[in-house]
């Protein structure tokens, strides 16, 4: 993830690996998905002013299959699980 100031200048990286489209930007920072160790996920926000990083949530082994929102109160988190492989098979008689 870059940034650049807003008068213009030059871009510089934000310092954060951000998993997919899984982050909300806010205006003080951002929260994101965030994976630990590869296999346990967090969430966690990035400060703009003090460039520090914090955990919110541990969200544990998941996999996700949408994207992330933060509400406004920043009190709730939205995002969609993948429970496993599997699809379904219907059989529809006499469809035009």
């Amino acid at each position: 993830m870059w940034q650049i100031p807003a008068g213009g200048g030059e871009e510089r990286a934000v310092g954060i690996r951000v998993s997919g489209w899984y982050y909300q930007v806010m205006d003080d920072g951002i929260y994101f998905i965030a994976y630990r160790d590869r296999t346990q996920a967090e969430i966690r926000f990035f400060n703009f002013a003090t460039r520090a990083e914090r955990v919110v949530q541990a969200l544990g082994q998941v996999r996700f299959s949408s994207r992330f929102a933060v509400s406004a109160d920043r009190k709730t988190f939205l995002y969609a699980l993948v429970e496993g492989p599997g699809s379904d098979l219907m059989m529809v008689e006499n469809f035009r």
